[in-house]
């Protein structure tokens, strides 16, 4: 077995590899015999067909069995003991013979690869970044508090139906003609409601004012235009909601409110924890989650920041040709002119891939499954708004991260985290001080509105020391945690290729990065 680098440029190569029959004649000779007691010829007991005829009939597909075995082997030690770094995976040269696996006893099979450019940039005090920083006001403050509040809001009786925020309880049954409840009628009861749900302006006027007990007329038809929702109130199937067309009863039987949480200690504790007990304790808390919400987004902008000044000021450059390629390879019914349009967001996006890569490597970046684990419950705990773990919440993230995929998604959130962090705390920051709505125009713009989202082209190749992710997911810790009071939901508005498929390899790479 020989296995050769021949350097085209520096960034682009040919590997071959070249087989004799001493490499590979022990594991023919076992493929064969494997064939031999699975196969039943007829004239023969099972496992003792003659070794010459089964080398006729099945030889071709078991030597093409051992070589791809091999070659894959070869591969896969080959760039790892010699730790090439490669963008994508080996190609098959256009030049590659073609064998026949009957008579052929030599083979030389090449490869075109492709490696990654060289980062020459030192992520430490050389380098200058911006880092936004925001006087927190009392508006802020109050504003944090009354969004705590709500989420900390709890159903309590009330007398009357006064608007949207209350929810009620009640019978519908259904009516005959002269408005009495018809033979064999549908009766729903303890039918949850919302006025907010009602899409009958006169029904909704109607009920306004309405006391436990009172009863009105309306029809389902009219007043719930979603047809599941309908069915669910009148509980029937939804195949058959839309023959009902007659009026109902609604007789209210249960009224609540939403009440905002009072400003007490139980309050304080349920949020942060049994140490905070006072008034004072609590606005010192929320002062410091502001102060550390204004500090992610400004990270965020600061990685953002340096983002554009590595598109500007930094030529890398990028084996573009291979990588055109090996996209063709791996998208089905894509074609080139595809790719050509969509490139330049490609090559924007495999650069700061890379770019990335050189942080994780310069500042020994790792991260822990114990790590991915905690960072959900904290996000699942900023969700909810509170500080103290819950008994569900451990089971609950325990069976989310059973999903690869998932696991993979909060693994790039921590990734993000930590790159973020290796900046702030390396490199020298020039702080800007920002009023809340400067800060405000620059940050949400890049989760409603931004183009520039990672593109994720940068699918490299499937071997353990592959240091790529197919989607970065570049906003989620920032989505997930910057101010506990707005809601940006990031993951929605990801705009991934309409043309690429990225499917195709995304579970190998993520799964082989996480490891």
């Amino acid at each position: 077995m020989n296995v050769v680098l021949e350097h085209t440029d520096k960034l682009n190569a040919v590997l071959k590899l070249h087989f004799t029959q001493d490499d590979y004649a022990t594991e023919y000779e076992k493929k064969l015999k494997k064939v031999q007691k699975q196969v039943a010829l007829r004239g023969f007991r099972p496992g003792k067909a003659p070794m010459g005829l089964l080398k006729k009939m099945y030889g071709p597909s078991a030597m093409q069995e051992v070589m791809n075995e091999k070659i894959s082997s070869e591969l896969h030690n080959y760039i790892t003991n010699e730790k090439l770094e490669l963008v994508g995976s080996p190609i098959s040269n256009s030049a590659q013979k073609q064998y026949d696996f009957q008579i052929d006893t030599d083979f030389e099979f090449i490869f075109d690869i492709a490696l990654k450019p060289s980062i020459d940039i030192k992520f430490d005090s050389s380098l200058s970044l911006p880092f936004r920083t925001v006087k927190i006001d009392e508006t802020e403050v109050e504003n944090f508090i009354a969004n705590q509040r709500k989420r900390f809001s709890e159903n309590k009786d009330a007398e009357v139906i006064e608007n949207d925020d209350n929810i009620f309880r009640g019978t519908v049954a259904e009516l005959n003609s002269e408005g009495n409840v018809a033979e064999n009628a549908i009766v729903n009861e303890n039918v949850l409601l919302s006025l907010k749900y009602f899409n009958d302006d006169e029904t909704r006027q109607k009920l306004i004012g309405a006391k436990k007990d009172d009863i009105f007329v309306i029809n389902p038809k009219i007043t719930f235009e979603n047809a599941a929702d309908r069915a669910n109130i009148l509980g029937v199937k939804k195949e058959d909601v839309e023959n009902i067309t007659s009026d109902f009863s609604l007789q209210i039987t249960e009224i609540q409110k939403f009440v905002e949480a009072e400003l007490n200690e139980d309050f304080f504790q349920k949020v942060y924890g049994e140490e905070v007990t006072t008034l004072e304790q609590y606005h010192e808390k929320v002062r410091e989650a502001i102060r550390k919400d204004f500090e992610i987004g400004a990270g965020y902008l600061m990685v953002q920041d340096f983002k554009k000044q590595v598109e500007e000021e930094y030529p890398i450059e990028l084996p573009e040709e291979f990588f055109k390629r090996y996209l063709l390879q791996i998208n089905e019914n894509t074609t080139i002119e595809q790719i050509d349009n969509e490139f330049d967001d490609i090559r924007k996006n495999l650069k700061w891939r890379y770019v990335k890569d050189e942080i994780v490597k310069q500042h020994n970046i790792s991260i822990e499954k114990a790590e991915v684990v905690q960072k959900v419950k904290q996000l699942m705990l900023a969700q909810f708004g509170i500080t103290t773990e819950f008994p569900e919440l451990n089971r609950y993230v325990e069976n989310m991260l059973k999903d690869e995929d998932q696991f993979n998604r909060y693994y790039n959130v921590m990734e993000e985290e930590k790159i973020m962090l290796a900046l702030k705390d390396n490199v020298t920051l020039n702080f800007v001080e920002t009023s809340k709505e400067e800060f405000d125009a620059l940050l949400y713009p890049k989760y409603e509105h931004d183009d520039d989202h990672e593109y994720d082209h940068d699918h490299e190749h499937d071997h353990d020391h592959d240091h790529v992710h197919d989607h970065d997911h570049e906003h989620d810790y920032e989505h997930e945690h910057y101010h506990e009071h707005k809601h940006h939901h990031h993951a929605e508005n990801i705009n991934d290729s309409d043309i690429i498929d990225v499917e195709v390899i995304e579970e190998t790479q993520d799964t082989e990065h996480n490891k």
